[in-house]
């Protein structure tokens, strides 16, 4: 039953064909996208096939384990007491049968003399004894059974408890299927425990959501300038390590005047500074003429100060009740259609209920200085975070002082702008303000944003009409876009995508947008937009190259597949000029179908060239040097590219040159090994006749191959083959001050092996090292210290004259 299950998952692919031309009618992207579906199903198929494969083994190593009949049964329980056993699970090791339903001691003491006791049941009979001798015999039995029913007991347990997650195992770790594993059980005539697996399943579950609610914005480490590191002690307990993933209570200063620390909760503090409520996370420390501090954060981004750029109102939010409130009051939502207009001071008003500030989920009157709040304009040039596109920064000004914009988010069309007040008082419902955008970083990230477009026109004319896109991120330091593409890109491929976008980049094509209904944008040939996403109507269209009406004249014009036209709301440069240059950094798998790229812009972009076209001039410096020199500078390249941020195309030809570099080396590393192998053995045999022709009885060398063992060995073993004569040869490195001895004397008798480490440990004393080996005449040794490399020859020789 089994195999004709696999065999049916396997015929799956084949069915596609049959699938399109029946249902094609109703599903044309069936008969359209055919050989792709075919592709992905095969695909999956032979990964399937692979966990079948890994799954069945591992399913095979814990049926012939099991006890029993029950794969994944849970832990048997021992009542110890009465010496029985609650489930019926085999010993592992024999216990004496006549001690389950054994009498006691005391019940021997107590019965009349000479009376006999049936101490067990036996294939062979009753085994029965006398009450004389036998109250001692039975307490010293009683006790060493206990012993051994404990030991026996744990390991059962220990063994059950592994059994009971052994499905669980297959599937979580090896992605097998507890259905196949209750299959494979069933026609071995074994039975899986369920609900141990579903009792694991449900722990790892709670593991998984614990993992997700982890709160990673916690402090672990203050660094004061010019003073003793501090000691944060955060929640109730900590580890060894002294870190504790819960809350900062207390900070102690070595030897430094104490600090209090401030919190982003909102709620009033203690007299002694400390937040009384749930600390989330801190943002700022003052301490007694102390010089600023730098805080780390866990788990989440910091900026160039070493300050997390999204602290101040992480937790000001509006839920669909806040929303609700302000349109029951008769509040309008938020005009934000200026923030598609640069550069200019846009004036707004903070009306009755219109600006307000949100502090434990409240709207109030007057937002007091210094606070962290959130407020809602009747209309705004800031940009809410949206669509992959971070928020805008900047300040709200007016009588009150300033509003500094940290955040900006957008809640059922209400524009929230978060931050704190700066000023001499606090800001009222109503005041009149100016939004100040800062143009300047909003500039970073537009270039990043039309060139994230410009990517996914490239994607789709280099891999194909099946890429869509996953999501997206535009920063001011960064663009990433995840997109539907079945396996890795080609370098080449990388290559041309990067050239098409710098084509356009090149060509200055003008960046239009206009809004228009949902559904004549629709009819646009080439629209792209976000699978699944809801697009309001009516819609914006950003046009890169060709002006939004004339795509609206002509919607089915195949002309328009040629350009990048989008459904978007985010801000755009007017040229593509204004992006400068692209360069694509990385391409990654981030899930089964889905992969990513990361990239930069503008001077980005330059730095990332400049980089690599450094690297390239370093790899070609170094391809002049020689031996190690070469192999230390190949190693620190090889490193240094790794790391580098850099076109993904060019690091790929980075890694081309050094590993031709390696090949080099490599090749190199062989012959020099060849020359030294014919070097040594050559000089070896020459000594080695010369003292065979003097009637010596030992030869001693020295040759010049570094530290080449294999070479220095391979002259012992030449030496012992053909002239049959103890040999020690000696090489060494003068730069490192090293020396390699081996040694080898015939095998000839039973001690050969003991003569010839003898010879070499003497010898090794003067080189400082030691030596090893022994086995079939021949030991080997490297010291230290070569430079009394004379004394150990003359040693050798001295030993060789009285013992070879």
């Amino acid at each position: 039953m089994f195999v004709i299950f696999c065999l049916m998952i396997a015929m799956i692919s084949s069915l596609v064909g049959i699938v399109a031309k029946v249902m094609g009618d109703v599903f044309p992207e069936l008969k359209q996208y055919q050989s792709k579906i075919q592709e992905i199903i095969a695909e999956e198929e032979a990964s399937f096939g692979r966990t079948l494969v890994k799954g069945i083994e591992k399913f095979k190593k814990a049926a012939q384990d099991v006890q029993g009949t029950t794969i994944s049964g849970q832990a048997c329980t021992v009542d110890k007491a009465n010496c029985c056993f609650a489930s019926p699970v085999p010993i592992l090791s024999p216990l004496p049968l006549n001690f389950f339903g054994m009498i006691h001691a005391e019940e021997l003491a107590a019965s009349d003399e000479g009376e006999e006791f049936v101490l067990g049941e036996s294939t062979g009979g009753r085994t029965t004894m006398k009450r004389r001798g036998g109250i001692d015999l039975v307490r010293k039995e009683e006790q060493l059974f206990h012993v051994e029913l404990d030991l026996q007991v744990d390991d059962v347990e220990k063994r059950q408890r592994s059994r009971s997650e052994e499905a669980f195992i297959l599937w979580d770790t090896y992605g097998f299927p507890i259905d196949l594993t209750q299959l494979m059980a069933e026609e071995r005539g074994l039975t899986v425990d369920v609900e141990g697996f579903n009792i694991a399943m449900e722990e790892a579950r709670q593991k998984a959501r614990s993992a997700r609610s982890k709160v990673v914005n916690l402090v672990y480490g203050v660094v004061w300038t010019g003073f003793p590191s501090a000691t944060c002690y955060l929640g109730t307990s900590m580890d060894a390590s002294g870190s504790e993933t819960k809350l900062v209570y207390s900070v102690v200063w070595t030897g430094l005047p104490s600090a209090t620390m401030y919190c982003n909760i909102g709620t009033s503090m203690d007299d002694s500074g400390w937040e009384t409520k749930l600390v989330n996370l801190v943002y700022a420390v003052v301490g007694t003429e102390l010089p600023s501090a730098t805080m780390y954060y866990l788990g989440i981004t910091m900026d160039a100060s070493g300050w997390e750029t999204k602290v101040v109102g992480e937790s000001i939010v509006m839920d669909a009740d806040a929303t609700s409130e302000l349109h029951k009051n008769g509040v309008a939502t938020t005009n934000d259609s200026y923030k598609f207009i640069w550069n200019q001071v846009i004036c707004s008003c903070v009306g009755k209920v219109l600006a307000t500030a949100i502090e434990d989920n409240e709207f109030i009157e007057i937002a007091p200085d210094r606070a962290d709040i959130g407020i809602v304009l009747e209309s705004t040039s800031f940009y809410a975070e949206q669509g992959g596109q971070i928020y805008d920064t900047g300040s709200i000004e007016g009588s009150f002082g300033s509003f500094i914009v940290n955040n900006v988010q957008v809640y059922g069309g209400f524009v929230l702008h978060i931050g704190s007040v700066n000023g001499g008082k606090g800001l009222y419902v109503g005041d009149k303000v100016t939004c100040k955008v800062d143009y300047d970083r909003r500039s970073l990230i537009a270039p990043n944003h039309t060139c994230t477009h410009m990517l996914n026109f490239a994607l789709r004319e280099v891999l194909g009409d099946h890429v869509d896109q996953k999501g997206s991120i535009v920063l001011p330091e960064k663009l990433r876009f995840d997109f539907s593409h079945g396996k890795p890109v080609h370098p080449e491929d990388l290559r041309k995508i990067e050239s098409i976008v710098n084509q356009q980049i090149t060509d200055e094509l003008d960046v239009y947008a206009n809004e228009v209904t949902l559904p004549a944008a629709k009819r646009i040939n080439g629209l792209r937009a976000v699978f699944g996403e809801i697009y309001p109507d009516p819609v914006r269209v950003v046009s890169i190259g060709r002006k939004v009406e004339d795509l609206l004249q002509d919607p089915d014009n195949k002309e328009w597949l040629s350009i990048s036209t989008e459904l978007c709301g985010g801000t755009h440069i007017s040229n593509t000029r204004e992006a400068k240059a692209f360069a694509l950094l990385s391409e990654e798998g981030i899930a089964k179908g889905v992969r990513r790229i990361t990239a930069v812009t503008t001077e980005c972009a330059f730095k990332a060239l400049e980089l690599a076209s450094s690297i390239s001039a370093e790899i070609s410096e170094a391809s002049k040097s020689e031996g190690s020199l070469l192999e230390k500078k190949v190693a620190a390249l090889k490193s240094k590219i790794d790391a580098a941020a850099i076109p993904a195309a060019l690091k790929a030809d980075l890694r081309t040159k050094i590993s031709q570099l390696e090949d080099g080396i490599r090749k190199l590393k062989k012959k020099i090994a060849e020359e030294n192998v014919q070097k040594a053995v050559k000089a070896a045999i020459d000594v080695a006749k010369i003292a065979a022709s003097e009637g010596k009885t030992f030869c001693i060398t020295q040759v010049d191959v570094g530290l080449d063992t294999a070479a220095v060995r391979e002259a012992v073993l030449k030496v012992l083959e053909q002239q049959g004569l103890p040999i020690m040869v000696f090489s060494t490195d003068e730069t490192l001050n090293k020396a390699v001895v081996y040694a080898g004397v015939p095998n000839t008798g039973p001690k050969n092996g003991q003569v010839v480490l003898e010879w070499l440990n003497e010898v090794m004393k003067p080189l400082k090292g030691k030596g090893g080996g022994g086995k079939n005449g021949i030991a080997q040794g490297q010291g230290s210290d070569a430079s009394c490399l004379s004394e150990a020859m003359d040693i050798a020789a001295k030993f060789a004259s009285l013992k070879l």
